[in-house]
């Protein structure tokens, strides 16, 4: 199993009876990944950008403080690389200040991907979001998945 499976399946365990969140982490982690791959990241970025995919709505409501010494468990238990932590922690909790990272690119687009899909009228706001995107694999995305259904 490798530390991206093990953080997956361990982070799926933790949210119990919460299938909305459960869905929500599944195709998030899936578009972070995809997206990655597809804009040529190397395997380090890819597992940095998977891994903050997954432990981004980890325990949410929890100070960031809190939210960190439980993602350096998980990652430490999945067998991540210490000198990964601090930028997947960034990046999961959100205070990544790099706004031209492409990995945070990456996790931005694909937040606006899930949370498309996710919504009551998905083409309508696929409509509104897709000025956000600067990828053209996320923009490709988003118009074949919610605007004109199919690839």
């Amino acid at each position: 199993m490798t530390r991206e499976d093990m953080l997956l399946t361990d982070v799926l365990v933790r949210q119990k009876n919460d299938f909305a969140g459960k869905r929500h982490m599944v195709l998030f982690y899936t578009f972070s990944a995809l997206l990655g791959r597809m804009e040529g990241f190397c395997k380090s970025d890819l597992d940095i950008v998977s891994a903050s995919a997954i432990l981004e709505n980890v325990d949410s409501s929890e100070p960031p403080g809190v939210r960190r010494a439980t993602f350096e468990t998980l990652l430490t238990k999945a067998g991540y690389p210490e000198t990964f932590f601090d930028v997947i922690i960034s990046l999961a909790i959100g205070d990544d200040s790099r706004g031209s990272d492409m990995r945070k690119r990456i996790l931005d687009e694909s937040r606006t991907i899930t949370g498309c899909l996710e919504s009551d009228d998905p083409g309508r706001n696929a409509v509104e979001a897709m000025n956000g995107l600067r990828s053209n694999n996320g923009f490709r995305f988003l118009f074949n998945l919610c605007i004109q259904p199919g690839f």
